[in-house]
């Protein structure tokens, strides 16, 4: 079951989410006919979850959620963590910013008092919470966040969570109504990078506004022609 749940996890990062389907529920077949505890299935409910919510049948991906937090006082911290912040995700791709604003404010707190405070979780707590503030119009702790986590990022050279990080800078700066700004984001990053779906429909929903608003509307229906195809 763990390898066909490492395969799965493989093909979902090279977002092949039908493979990825079929080997979770191949590891759960082989969970449920080996007579293994079930608390093998978590990781299987979670990247199932993750396929069902990136389809965005929310309703499914809720159950399978709702199934692992079942499990959620046995996890070790390092999986409560990646569960607190799967499950934050969930709520934020679904518009329910303040349901994602809970989550991962009570996943800040379980890092705190766990003294995981300066691990990666943190960082990447903090900056999903910045996303979310973002959302909810609470600029000043979208900020706040960014200038905590902007520093450590830039030194690891992640560059997801960069461009992440620089997607939500576009949406502050649209806010402001500061478009000298964006442009200059836009130019300062990598050319060879290329993000993974969920984050490039973020930054294309940004990237629309941002075009409609210079008067480039050729580039703005280019952006969601481009975002229809990858949906799609």
């Amino acid at each position: 079951p763990r390898l066909c749940g490492n395969l799965a996890d493989a093909y979902f990062f090279h977002d092949d989410l039908p493979e990825a389907a079929a080997w979770y529920r191949r590891a759960l077949f082989l969970v449920d006919s080996l007579a293994l505890p079930k608390s093998e299935n978590v990781t299987l409910y979670l990247g199932l979850a993750r396929i069902y919510m990136n389809l965005n049948d929310f309703a499914t991906s809720r159950r399978y959620y709702e199934q692992t937090a079942l499990h959620y006082g046995s996890m070790p911290p390092s999986m409560q963590a990646y569960f607190l912040n799967d499950y934050g995700s969930y709520f934020y791709y679904s518009h329910d910013y303040r349901s994602a604003l809970t989550k991962f404010r009570q996943l800040e707190q379980m890092l705190v008092e766990r003294h995981m405070d300066s691990n990666f979780d943190m960082y990447l707590c903090r900056l999903n919470l910045a996303d979310v503030y973002l959302n909810l119009g609470m600029t000043a702790e979208a900020k706040r966040c960014l200038a905590l986590v902007e520093p450590y990022f830039v030194k690891m050279d992640d560059a997801t969570a960069v461009y992440y990080l620089n997607t939500i800078k576009v949406g502050l700066a649209l806010r402001d109504g500061d478009m000298a700004a964006v442009k200059r984001l836009l130019a300062s990053e990598r050319a060879d990078f290329v993000p993974m779906y969920n984050m490039r429909h973020i930054r294309n929903g940004y990237l629309r506004d941002y075009y409609v608003r210079t008067g480039d509307y050729r580039r703005a229906y280019d952006v969601m022609e481009e975002g229809n195809r990858q949906t799609d």
